[in-house]
């Protein structure tokens, strides 16, 4: 499954990534080489992380040295992106969806 992530990077900038998991580390790798550099997310310096549903599935990561806003681009389903993190990542995940639709 491959999740394309377009982070916020700059005021009205986005740049996309591919969310992955290696270990206990999240993976942001852009898309395109000059783009921007690899993130690496531990674990351990992982506050909080939140998918809320919406058109396009968003998803916020609150690390101990920044924030990391993206949105998954057309086509990803909320669904699987839910499945995806909590089979990666041993740690809380809030999920805000829309019931009933």
């Amino acid at each position: 499954m491959k999740l394309i992530l377009w982070m916020k990077t700059g005021f009205f900038k986005k740049t996309p990534y591919s969310l992955g998991a290696r270990g206990n580390n999240l993976l942001l790798i852009p898309t395109k080489a000059e783009d921007a550099e690899q993130i690496i997310l531990k674990q351990e310096g992982l506050l909080s992380v939140t998918l809320t549903q919406r058109k396009y599935p968003e998803l916020e990561i609150q690390a101990q040295d920044a924030v990391y806003v993206g949105v998954f681009e057309e086509g990803v389903d909320f669904e699987e992106v839910a499945s995806y993190l909590k089979e990666h990542l041993k740690t809380k995940i809030i999920c805000e969806y829309k019931g009933g639709e």
